[in-house]
């Protein structure tokens, strides 16, 4: 939704990420089913983002760096509850906004006379428009954030672990919050000539993530199978070992994260294509409150498919029922696993190797 601030002599546009404007209906039955849902949707991705960051701090899979950019990202969604705490009076027509107080639906245009007219910006209104776009861009953001880091821990791969170097995560915070303001100040004042441009801004740092995931993976590969020949000892030490497997792990769970992130993407696009092209203008409504659900109720997807792209946080319960427990635990048989010679003969190796690298340590 665009709107043009001030006068007819002394005006500017801005854009935000909203698309329905006094929804009255809102407020009556059955469209406030509609907040019912919405609310009950909202209980659940609380649930979920307190619990990704409470087991990602308290079950330390990753590497720190790691732990504190799934963290931040997690706690980050709380951004976007505040700026839809702040937007919905004005969409259910409590509070008004403009000139008058008729139900608006509005996605782009270049056109002033359609356009809502304010006066001005001191409405809470463009606090929380500016909130949800700062969210949304730094989503967008997060993979190539990822990437860089991963890159990082390739590089780094022997030492990586043992020197924490707490001093790459700070600049990728700070680099991922400054980039993703910035760039919400070029989206919400129309500061970018048009929607093209927009669109490549927000599309590059995820093909650049994309390509960065790729050429840190396949490097990884060669570096696991040359630390794993131990017909070498001298490539492999334990810590570079750790490391290479922690990247596998890593590199299964976002592509994982990605995949769900793709899926919440395409039904934002598809509403927003539908509304765009007027393919169901009797559903129009519908189909512009499914765009905005898409773009707050991704953790509702993304949330569960990062708990359980890792087996230890799957397996971790928040609320545990001993009585639950001890019946599961019973009903549980006691399977006896035998290794293959081959994988036998590996674990020997590795051990032999391992203990040998000890010894030498200690002479």
């Amino acid at each position: 939704m665009i709107f043009l601030i001030g006068n007819s002599s002394n005006n500017y546009t801005v854009i935000s990420p909203t698309t329905i404007l006094h929804d009255h209906f809102l407020r009556s039955y059955p469209k406030n089913m509609y907040l019912f849902i919405y609310a009950i949707l909202h209980v659940f991705i609380i649930f979920y983002v307190l619990k990704c960051a409470y087991i990602c701090l308290k079950i330390r899979v990753f590497h720190w760096n790691l732990t504190c950019l799934i963290f931040s990202c997690s706690v980050q969604w709380f951004e976007t509850l505040i700026g839809t705490l702040m937007i919905l009076p004005y969409q259910t027509g409590y509070w008004t906004l403009g000139e008058s107080n008729v139900t608006v639906q509005q996605g782009w245009t270049d056109n002033e006379s359609e356009m809502v007219r304010v006066s001005d910006m001191y409405h809470l209104f463009f606090v929380g428009a500016f909130l949800k776009f700062h969210y949304i861009l730094s989503m967008g953001l997060t993979g190539f954030i990822l990437a860089v880091e991963r890159t990082f821990a390739c590089y780094f791969l022997t030492v990586y672990e043992k020197n924490p170097r707490i001093y790459l995560v700070v600049i990728l915070i700070v680099g991922h919050q400054t980039f993703s303001l910035l760039s919400t100040f070029l989206h919400f004042f129309k500061i970018l000539p048009n929607l093209f441009h927009m669109v490549i801004l927000a599309l590059v740092p995820n093909f650049l993530s994309s390509i960065i995931f790729a050429v840190t993976e396949n490097y990884n590969q060669k570096v696991t199978k040359t630390i794993e020949n131990f017909a070498n000892p001298n490539n492999y030490t334990l810590a570079a070992r750790y490391q290479a497997k922690e990247n596998v792990r890593c590199f299964a769970m976002i592509k994982k994260v990605i995949f769900a992130g793709i899926g919440m993407i395409v039904i934002s696009c598809a509403s927003a294509t539908i509304v765009y092209l007027e393919i169901l203008p009797e559903q129009e409504t519908l189909f512009n409150y499914i765009f905005e659900a898409s773009l707050n109720l991704g953790p509702l997807l993304i949330g569960p498919t990062l708990i359980y792209s890792v087996s230890s946080w799957r397996n971790y319960k928040i609320f545990k029922m001993p009585f639950f427990s001890k019946i599961a635990a019973a009903g549980k048989m006691t399977v006896t696993i035998v290794a293959p010679l081959e994988r036998d003969m590996e674990l020997k190796k590795e051990t032999d190797t391992y203990f040998q690298q000890l010894k030498t340590s200690w002479m």
